[in-house]
């Protein structure tokens, strides 16, 4: 029923403003013919693939609502049905695991 009323959340809210979408090679134009540019696009997609399935699920979805879905912490919140500061919490501890995930692997420079 959660997840139904999330869907229903989240189709409204797209008649509501027009989210972006994103494409699935955010590539340059000359790293379209770079083909070590490409490998190295695939390779840093499946690790950020990788990095959001070893997060729990709770904090999965406030970072997709967030960053794929275009959704504010409020908004978030008001979806799910818990407090602002669980979904803020939620978030900082997603993206400190990200962050430490991604660095691990030398993705990410800090």
């Amino acid at each position: 029923m959660r997840n139904r009323s999330i869907d229903y959340l989240r189709g409204r809210a797209a008649h509501e403003r027009r989210e972006l979408e994103l494409q699935p090679q955010m590539a340059e134009v000359g790293a379209r013919s770079d083909p070590w540019r490409q490998v190295s696009l695939s390779l840093e997609r499946s690790a950020v693939m990788e990095a959001l399935s070893s997060i729990p699920p709770e904090q999965r979805q406030a970072v997709e609502l967030a960053y794929f879905g275009g959704y504010s912490h409020r908004e978030i919140a008001d979806m799910t049905r818990v407090p602002l500061s669980t979904v803020k919490g939620r978030m900082r501890l997603a993206l400190e695991k990200l962050s430490s995930y991604l660095q691990g692997r030398g993705l990410v420079d800090v």
